[in-house]
């Protein structure tokens, strides 16, 4: 048998929920794989943090259990989605065996009824360490773009231990922030840096004069400063509403699911959080925006951090603040880095008294597709996978 055209296939273990709408770097490079004709077996995420009670925590189960139920589903060409069963409390040795051993099962039939040979095993957290070698794959491959001890909620010495067998146990970890590829890459037998990319068509679509401006920015005053993501503990909260207070003219608009309490926020007048926007619909937010901006607070969680929405912003040729994250100097210019929180309204200033040339900014984008990088990662597997078959 044809061993190559065995392995065109992936199971591939995300961190996210295929139904969660995100466009993160998991999303984009499993449609790559697609695109490139291997069948993707799409592994909803098995969790990271220890589970808290809240409101919302009993949704997320009853949504977990109606994708487990489901089993299998086919959500575009090439791409399967499963949402495995799995008990949420990582730090117990034992509960991490039992999940291994529901896990393995669980993917072996799908891999047997999807026809899976010999696939190629990517995957996106630590605790999927024991999965190593179960799925008699071709190749295995950590990608990681976090420093996912440091989470919140996460017991770190069990997630390091955890992290530390996966990268001696893959046989490639990529890595999207260099400081990732300074500490995790002495561990492993193999390590490419490779940042994120971006849909540089999508994003371009700011450009378009016939695009709307969504109803619920089109009225506010400009300049607009504006932000899209997961508004999380790592967002400087406090630096935005300072440089609103400071700038009461301006207005501060805040995209994304809240996952922090913003009440007290409530009261700066020009400072609005929208919620959640669909990603299709960002190009026209940011048709609004006069300059965007990466508050990320500085710590040593976030200086590992590749924002994916710095490629995007600049995609749609937006000015741009950033906090002052090691990934973010490379793109500096033409994005301005406050040094310290204390500049960031100087910063913005700055920002948007320069003349903008939105046409010239997204340009800067085009040899920084997600199809490039994925490219680039192919390559490097390839050359892997030859050099392993000379052994």
């Amino acid at each position: 048998m044809n061993d190559r055209k065995e392995s065109k296939s992936v199971l591939f273990f995300s961190s996210d929920d295929w139904e969660s709408g995100l466009k993160t770097s998991k999303y984009h490079m499993a449609c790559c794989l697609a695109a490139d004709g291997y069948k993707v077996l799409y592994v909803n995420s098995i969790g990271l943090r220890q589970p808290r009670f809240s409101s919302g925590i009993v949704r997320k189960i009853i949504g977990r259990l109606r994708g487990i139920f489901r089993g299998v589903r086919r959500v575009q060409e090439n791409i399967h989605v499963l949402t495995p069963f799995v008990i949420p409390f990582h730090r117990h040795a034992i509960v991490n065996r039992m999940n291994r051993l529901l896990l393995v099962m669980t993917v072996r039939w799908y891999q047997w009824r999807l026809g899976l040979h010999r696939p190629e095993l990517w995957v996106f957290l630590p605790n999927h360490a024991d999965i190593i070698g179960a799925f008699d794959e071709r190749l295995s491959l950590y990608y990681c773009v976090d420093e996912h001890t440091l989470f919140e909620g996460v017991d770190v010495s069990t997630m390091r231990s955890l992290e530390n067998r996966l990268i001696r146990g893959v046989d490639l970890l990529v890595v999207t922030a260099r400081s990732l590829s300074a500490s995790k890459g002495p561990q492993a037998k193999r390590v490419f840096y490779l940042p994120h990319g971006v849909d540089v068509d999508h994003f371009r679509k700011a450009l378009d004069p016939d695009l709307s401006i969504p109803a619920d920015v089109a009225a506010l005053p400009h300049p607009i400063v504006g932000f899209f993501g997961l508004i999380e503990e790592w967002i400087d909260l406090d630096m935005i509403a300072s440089a609103a207070r400071q700038h009461p003219a301006w207005t501060f608009v805040m995209l994304g699911k809240t996952a922090v309490d913003v009440t007290a926020y409530s009261g700066i007048r020009n400072l609005h959080f929208l919620g959640a926007k669909s990603f299709a619909d960002l190009p026209a937010y940011c048709k609004a925006f006069d300059c965007a901006m990466l508050p990320f607070k500085i710590t040593d969680m976030t200086i590992h951090v590749n924002p994916l929405k710095m490629r995007e912003y600049l995609a749609a040729g937006l000015r741009v603040v950033s906090s002052d994250l090691p990934e973010v100097r490379d793109l500096a210019p033409p994005i301005r880095i406050a040094a310290i929180r204390e500049e960031f309204a100087n910063e913005l200033e700055r920002a948007l008294d320069q003349p903008l040339d939105r046409t010239n900014t997204t340009r800067l984008m085009d040899n920084d597709s997600w199809a490039g990088r994925y490219r680039t990662l192919r390559a490097e597997i390839e050359r892997l996978v030859a050099a392993n078959a000379h052994h």
